[in-house]
């Protein structure tokens, strides 16, 4: 499902299990991060707009990614 290149250890999945709601802040806090840093990327490079517009994608994309994670965390 995930295609992941090596197995995860038994250990290390049971222990995200546990702590699910940490990990998911965790992610919505980097999809914010990346969302912001794609739209500061906009302002600082106006004149480059086949850039811009590929930030914009990158910062909807990772909005949305951030909507649902933080619909399952509340």
């Amino acid at each position: 499902m995930l295609c992941l290149k090596s197995e995860s250890k038994r250990e290390w999945v049971e222990n995200a299990l546990q702590n699910l709601d940490q990990i998911l802040i965790d992610n919505a806090h980097w999809e914010s991060k990346a969302a912001t840093f794609a739209l500061s990327m906009t302002t600082r490079y106006p004149e480059k707009s086949s850039m811009v517009q590929k930030m914009i994608e990158i910062a909807q994309e990772e909005l949305e990614l951030f909507q649902l994670v933080h619909y399952y965390i509340l």
